[in-house]
């Protein structure tokens, strides 16, 4: 039989290189993927060669997963839309940009299902990886220092700014950290003291550090994110202690509880000028919408109003084309009307649902946004059920709940390597549970042979 990730096999001089470049990529992705395209696209390159070359291994737990068939659907569709849209747009009299195909592809869940067979393969290092992409969104930042200060106070704009991609990025990278933090304060049995509490304090740092670019960077959109998932992680904790937990674990969640509420309070102390100057912002809009009065020409104009004139001509757009969309080449040549000029080539309705929707039909968005829910749910069961990790589960669900909400708010993450390279990690990390499982089944289904 031939054997899968989860087997003990005496690795050959192929299998070693294959891993090598698997573990590599992985390693330039999470690390330094939110900095550098160039990275990303090299560790998606080294991850692909490797997976190429430990085919035998990979392919028969890719064939039988479920998802991987849904998932190449949804690739296949967004190819097969952007074809047709390339070979109707002079009609249309558009020029699509070619590239958004792609953009668009790599957009669904069948990249990160392939990359995660190395995430899968080297799970034991999993909290490592959630590290290594705290330290990348430390590299991002100090690289993007000047756009990130701007909007703080004594920076150079005179009213608050949102840097939207420093607050997506922070919010949900908070999840690992304190993942991470979590998992080595209950104790990592492998580590020496000494590393285990350098450890410790370098992750704290990095948990701090992201907690500041959040508040900092004054996304709106990623805040409201994040209220929501700590409201339903709350409700779902309060559910499963009740009914399941005994009293020394209820003793614990409560402290831990009363830790997180602290810091969160003190977090909006210390940063209250910049909350409060953010929260105000654009109140007028709000009184004028409250009042009922939802014309465009009526709005005043600020961050809200414009994004409440994209909002209201993406669904014009989606109810002209409802079913198969613009397309995904064509998307960028949207939005002639919500600036009152042309802005062809933009393509942002800052709102990521929005954007896929006009482009490719409210069928294939929900197919989109429906695959991910049955993924995040089956990994998240996995992950308590058999693994019995918690922590793991609680994390992706965090994070991808602040992330995906955020993407409510925010545009554009289709283009962003930003945006990009934090939904493949966060996805690969999803997958790589879901074959991790598929590979048990195949094993306890065939056993190895003795």
């Amino acid at each position: 039989m031939t054997s899968t990730l989860l087997d003990p096999v005496d690795p050959t001089l192929r299998q070693r290189i294959a891993g090598a470049l698997g573990l590599a990529g992985i390693v330039l992705i999470f690390s330094l993927g939110l900095r550098s395209p160039t990275a990303m696209y090299t560790g998606m390159g080294l991850a692909l060669i490797g997976l190429a070359l430990a085919a035998d291994r990979a392919l028969p737990v890719l064939l039988r997963e479920p998802l991987f068939w849904l998932v190449l659907v949804l690739f296949l569709w967004v190819l097969l839309r952007g074809w047709a849209d390339l070979a109707t747009a002079d009609a249309r009299g558009m020029e699509p940009d070619e590239r958004a195909i792609w953009h668009h592809a790599r957009f669904t869940p069948l990249l990160p299902l392939l990359f995660a067979f190395w995430v899968a393969v080297y799970w034991r290092h999993r909290y490592l990886l959630l590290l290594l992409t705290g330290v990348g969104s430390v590299i991002y930042i100090i690289n993007s220092w000047d756009r990130l200060h701007a909007g703080l106070p004594g920076g150079e704009r005179e009213f608050a700014s949102a840097f939207g991609e420093a607050g997506l990025m922070a919010g949900t990278i908070l999840f690992f950290t304190v993942a991470v933090l979590i998992t080595l304060a209950r104790g990592a049995q492998r580590l020496r003291p000494a590393t285990r509490w350098t450890l410790i304090a370098a992750t704290a740092v990095l948990a701090l550090f992201n907690l500041f670019v959040f508040i900092g960077a004054q996304s709106r959109g990623a805040w409201l994110a994040m209220a929501v998932t700590l409201l339903l992680l709350g409700a779902g904790g309060a559910v499963y202690l009740w009914r399941r937990a005994d009293a020394a674990e209820r003793r614990k969640a409560l402290i831990a509880s009363g830790v997180g509420a602290v810091v969160v309070v003190l977090a909006i102390a210390l940063s209250w000028e910049v909350v409060s100057n953010r929260l105000a912002h654009d109140h007028e809009t709000i009184e004028v919408l409250l009042a009922g009065d939802v014309e465009p020409d009526d709005i005043p104009r600020g961050s809200f109003g414009d994004r409440y004139r994209m909002f209201r001509q993406g669904l014009i757009d989606i109810s002209e084309n409802p079913v198969w969309g613009v397309g995904p080449a064509s998307v960028r040549d949207m939005l002639h009307e919500i600036w009152g000029k042309g802005r062809v080539g933009s393509g942002n309705y800052h709102n990521t649902w929005l954007n896929l929707t006009v482009a490719m039909g409210i069928p294939w968005t929900l197919l989109w946004l429906g695959t991910h829910a049955w993924a995040l749910g089956r990994a998240a069961r996995e992950l308590i059920r058999v693994d019995g990790d918690r922590i793991m589960a609680s994390c992706l669900v965090g994070a991808t709940l602040v992330s995906f909400g955020a993407l409510a708010f925010q545009g554009a993450r289709l283009w962003s390597v930003q945006g990009s390279t934090l939904y493949l990690v966060l996805v690969t990390l999803i997958c790589a549970v879901l074959l991790r499982s598929t590979a048990r089944r195949i094993r306890e289904a065939h056993p190895p042979n003795p």
